[in-house]
């Protein structure tokens, strides 16, 4: 079919199996994986609000109810709101917490491949669907949602193709579901506002005909509506808290732009969460395939070797370079391109930010929008054997992408997951309802919002590192590490062992302070991960002196 052109209302069967098929894949996989991380600290973010108390800046109170708007000055509670329903049925799990998140992936590529198939026909939406229904990075992020990323995906593609209906048909409807998925996406993580400046600038600088034709005042009026709406917390918070949302994430070091390229390509190739999210297949202490699966994936490693990089750079390099084949819908291409390009410049150019896959993959579906589509304009009208040969080329490229998603899987089952992610925090979980402590003192990050999240709040989590913060005390410090050896009889303290502490030094630096007061240190428990590697302390501290 030809990009561009006017394509029938609704794909065809094998078109839309075709497409099923891709979404499904992205199921199995992410289901593969789904169970053998423990749950990391941010990933469980959203939940806090459900089970503690929210800092008097992100809430309001209407009718004496606190009403949470967010969880940090960028980042909002609309996933609270989604999941909070859902927790009512189904408790704080591993499988309640991801697979919601699964589902929210699987219908982000089925609208992709709906817009990829109004553009450019039925090759570039089977092409597109398996292109990002099989890539590593959006696998893994999607499934394990820390960035969060997963609406972020879904309300990008469901808003563009919302108004790309309304610019085809002039539905208003469309209109105001188009932007209120992007306020929607504003309040879930202000960090969108990168990817809606570049659609609104590729929009005035290709396609300023079109706004002009739609610009009426009732179309404004419904817009601004439909976006504010979406964005309503976001906006309250914003005006109670003199805009701090802006203030305090957007300063830009134009000058941190280039060593973040980097990122880009292991976030294209699948590569950089080696060492982040699972430990190398190097580490010690493996463990021998214990399941079927584990022995599938083990076979394929052998088979196939180590496969740590995808192909989709060199893919997305040969579709551009086609540009004789494109140079008719070259707006369509160029859209994507610049939306794309100012998105990776306003998020690399933000101190902080764009150094991590959690924030270049943002910037999906882009890279996947791009190859497919020039792919399908190089093989429209074209003799059959070119179109096997492209088809032949993503299929390869799709291979690859499952061999990087089956290293990550075999690295999982063999050395386990890294320091952040370790399962071990599900025996810590047992073990501290075991315990029953009035308190559970924190010593160390890691291991707080998913211990709430776990026991859905029924135990008194506090931080409790800061008074061993500084080689020199302050006041404050003592004050604060009195108080909570003043109810030491009835708390525990958690820590990650001394190699791989988050924060070193603060425990060693509590304890001698309590030794001071007369208190010693008193190990209870050391938890183990599923490879018999130390992960966790649990001690109390008693007294000793009179």
């Amino acid at each position: 079919m030809n990009p561009g052109a006017t394509q029938p209302s609704t794909m065809s069967k094998t078109t839309k199996l075709a497409v099923l098929t891709a979404a499904g894949l992205f199921l199995f996989l992410a289901l593969t994986l789904l169970p053998y991380p423990g749950l990391q600290n941010d990933e469980c973010l959203f939940a806090q609000p459900l089970y503690g108390p929210v800092a008097p800046q992100f809430h309001i109170s209407i009718f004496h109810r606190h009403i949470p708007l967010m969880l940090m000055s960028y980042l909002g509670t609309a996933k609270t709101l989604i999941y909070a329903p859902i927790f009512k049925i189904w408790p704080p799990s591993i499988w309640s917490i991801r697979f919601p998140g699964l589902i929210t992936g699987t219908a982000t590529i089925w609208m992709f491949a709906v817009l990829l198939y109004r553009l450019g026909g039925s090759f570039a939406a089977v092409a597109g669907a398996f292109l990002l229904a099989l890539d590593p990075s959006l696998v893994l992020t999607t499934v394990f949602d820390w960035g969060p990323v997963a609406f972020q995906h879904f309300l990008l593609v469901a808003g563009v193709l919302a108004l790309y209906e309304f610019c085809r048909t002039g539905s208003r409807w469309m209109l105001s579901t188009g932007f209120f998925a992007f306020g929607f996406a504003m309040w879930d993580k202000a960090l969108f506002s990168w990817m809606l400046s570049g659609l609104v600038i590729a929009s005035l600088l290709l396609l300023p005909n079109q706004i002009r034709r739609r610009l009426t005042a009732r179309n404004v009026l419904i817009a601004a509506g439909a976006f504010v709406l979406g964005s309503a917390p976001l906006v309250v918070y914003n005006v109670h808290q003199k805009f701090e949302t802006f203030r305090g994430n957007a300063k830009m070091v134009p000058a941190e732009i280039w060593p973040k390229t980097l990122m880009i390509r292991h976030t294209l190739d699948g590569s950089g969460l080696f060492g982040y999210m699972v430990h190398e297949e190097y580490d010690d202490s493996p463990r021998a395939p214990e399941n079927a699966l584990e022995r599938i994936s083990a076979s394929i490693r052998r088979i196939a070797g180590p496969r740590r990089e995808g192909w989709l750079s060199p893919l997305i390099l040969l579709a551009l370079a086609c540009v004789p084949f494109w140079r008719a819908q070259w707006r369509v291409v160029a859209f994507a391109a610049i939306a794309g390009l100012v998105a990776w410049l306003l998020m690399a150019a933000t101190k902080d930010a764009g150094g991590s896959v959690h924030h270049v993959v943002l910037l999906w579906p882009v890279p996947q929008f791009l190859a497919a589509f020039c792919l399908a304009a190089a093989v429209a009208n074209r003799n059959r054997f070119c179109s096997w040969g492209v088809s032949g080329l993503i299929a390869l490229v799709c291979v690859q992408n499952v061999l990087v998603v089956n290293q990550h899987l075999y690295d999982f089952s063999r050395v386990g997951a890294a320091i952040s992610w370790s399962d071990a925090i599900f025996p810590l979980k047992d073990a501290v309802i075991r315990l029953h402590p009035a308190h559970v003192n924190l010593m160390d990050w890691g291991s707080e919002l998913n211990l709430i999240a776990m026991t859905e709040g029924k135990i008194d989590i506090r931080w409790a590192a800061e008074p061993g913060d500084r080689e020199i005390p302050t006041e404050n410090d003592q004050r604060l590490a009195d108080a909570f050896l003043e109810s030491a009889g009835e708390s525990i303290w958690l820590r990650h062992v001394v190699p791989i502490e988050m924060t070193p030094g603060s425990s060693d630096r509590f304890e001698k302070r309590a030794a001071e007061r007369g208190y010693v240190k008193r190990r209870l428990e050391i938890v183990r991960d599923r490879n018999r590697r130390e992960v966790f302390e649990l001690y109390r501290f008693v007294k000793v002196n009179p």
